[in-house]
């Protein structure tokens, strides 16, 4: 979908038109399903979740200004609607548990990533993000799965571009060391 025909879309599902807002979708709710995967860490709740937040789009859809590209009007509501869904959840008492961070050598995780199939890899390295913190594992994902630019996440998520950039820093140094430990653990099991 190009832009123009994308903004006729838009501009029609503010007027309450179902067909025009159902292309929206075609185009979109894969890009929602995918955080709300991310952010829960379960396919069933993503997918109830990506469903209230495609409905609750449409609502709100009148209030879209163009001031933001689409997509990432879609993905601050969505991101939104994830940290209240883990809220929620938070109360009703389901936790997720973090690994401890030890410090290990990177060389040593990049010798064995190197060893194992491109499948493992990437089963070992989404594990150790999943166990990231919410905000950290969105910022992770939205970059170097998603490329969604830095300027995009920074807005999505009320923070300065710098500030994204430095969590990110962070972020590669504590996956290494994460994922370190994880095919250590691996190993000697």
């Amino acid at each position: 979908m190009n832009s123009e025909q994308e903004k006729v879309w838009i501009e029609k599902s503010k007027k309450g038109d179902l067909r025009a807002y159902g292309m929206l979708v075609q185009q979109y709710q894969d890009m929602v399903f995918n955080l709300c995967l991310r952010l829960l860490n379960n396919q069933h709740d993503a997918e109830d979740l990506s469903q209230e937040i495609l409905i609750k789009l449409f609502k709100v859809i009148h209030k879209y200004e163009a001031k933001a590209p689409f997509a990432v009007w879609i993905y601050r509501v969505a991101y939104n609607e994830g940290l209240n869904k883990i809220r929620s959840i938070k109360r009703k008492g389901h936790t997720v548990s973090i690994e401890e961070n030890d410090n290990h050598d990177w060389i040593q995780t990049k010798n064995v990533l190197e060893s194992m199939t491109l499948k493992e890899q990437k089963n070992k390295i989404l594990a150790v993000i999943n166990a990231l913190k919410k905000d950290d594992r969105f910022i992770v994902m939205a970059y170097y799965y998603d490329d969604v630019p830095l300027k995009e996440i920074a807005s999505i998520m009320s923070l300065s571009e710098s500030n994204v950039k430095i969590k990110l820093h962070r972020l590669r140094k504590l996956l290494a060391t994460k994922l370190n430990h994880k095919i250590l653990n691996d190993i000697v099991q």
